[in-house]
């Protein structure tokens, strides 16, 4: 059996300053793996770090910490992602 991601990202897109930088993300992350977000300036690697973070609320989709929806908990990921930006 296996167990359920830590972190799910659910077509999470994100606008800033009415440009889509980030569009239709979709990752699962289980216990134990490691993720690198590789890209070009302006790519969206940090802007999606700070949604996955807590810090920006997605435009339009869902970030999940263990299946909660940090939309609904928002100081969830400060309690269980340690984010240094």
């Amino acid at each position: 059996m296996t167990a359920p991601p830590v972190l799910t990202l659910d077509r999470v897109s994100r606008d800033l300053a009415g440009r889509r930088v980030v569009r239709d993300l979709t990752l699962a992350l289980a216990k134990g793996e490691v993720l690198g977000l590789l890209g070009v300036n302006g790519a969206g690697k940090s802007t999606t770090l700070r949604m996955i973070a807590g810090v920006l609320a997605p435009s339009t989709g869902k970030v999940l910490v263990d299946g909660k929806d940090l939309g609904e908990e928002p100081g969830l990921a400060r309690r269980r992602i340690g984010y240094l930006p």
